[in-house]
């Protein structure tokens, strides 16, 4: 048996297990291993679909969750970095399936700035992480985007939640060390869904079904900070 066996059947025995709890967790193990729940699907926990309504469909591409522009300015005082970004973020049939029966979606946004040096590694000028989580709230059927743990905001369809989510502005990232105006640094930027916060279930599932786990590579680009314009990736 090799490894990917040994963890599909691991998946398999955990799924089990979890899926004799209740049934609501026997529906939501089920999507976790693709297979379709015994039995209807609970229309009051549901959210209402409204016919022509945009779906977070997945991209036909490997890339779900993909960087489409960002941009790095400098902050008045040259203490910290400021980041606006821009994602296309696309939900798999299964995770747009399990936030609607009740499983939160955690997805992390890294970013990296580092200094080159030519005698030595590179020196990390400043990093930061952005945690959202998306949950689907059956009581008033809406979806709830929360950041860092802050105060929730609160959206009628998946496809505005997931759309103001791929929205960063304004993103402040501290420096670690202090910041040279005429130094050309290198940024590097990445989306993924956190897959360490799922149900256990889900995390082994992850392991061998990327469905559960999209992320974007990371995408690095160079910035200058200029006297009065700004660098545009």
């Amino acid at each position: 048996m090799n490894r990917r066996t040994a963890i599909s059947a691991l998946s398999a025995v955990a799924l089990s297990s979890w899926m004799r709890s209740t049934p609501a967790q026997a529906s939501i193990a089920a999507t976790a291993a693709g297979t379709p729940p015994a039995g209807p699907a609970p229309a009051a926990d549901a959210p209402p679909a409204a016919a022509g309504a945009p779906r977070a469909a997945a991209a036909p591409n490997d890339e779900l969750i993909e960087l489409h522009s960002a941009r790095m300015d400098m902050a008045p005082g040259a203490d910290a970095f400021v980041l606006t970004a821009d994602f296309d973020v696309a939900l798999t049939p299964r995770l747009e399936d399990a936030v609607n029966r009740g499983v939160p979606l955690y997805f992390r946004l890294e970013v990296e700035v580092s200094r080159p040096r030519w005698y030595w590694w590179d020196q990390r000028a400043a990093s930061d992480a952005i945690v959202f989580r998306l949950a689907y709230h059956a009581l008033t059927r809406h979806y709830r985007l929360t950041q860092d743990g802050g105060h929730p905001e609160s959206f009628g369809t998946l496809h505005e939640a997931v759309h103001s989510m791929s929205r960063v502005r304004g993103w402040r990232i501290p420096a670690r060390i202090p910041l040279d105006p005429a130094q050309t640094y290198t940024v590097a930027l990445r989306m993924r869904v956190d897959t360490s916060q799922l149900p256990k279930p889900f995390q082994i599932a992850a392991l061998t079904n990327r469905d559960w786990n999209p992320q974007s590579e990371w995408k690095r680009f160079a910035y200058k900070p200029p006297t009065q314009t700004t660098s545009e990736r």
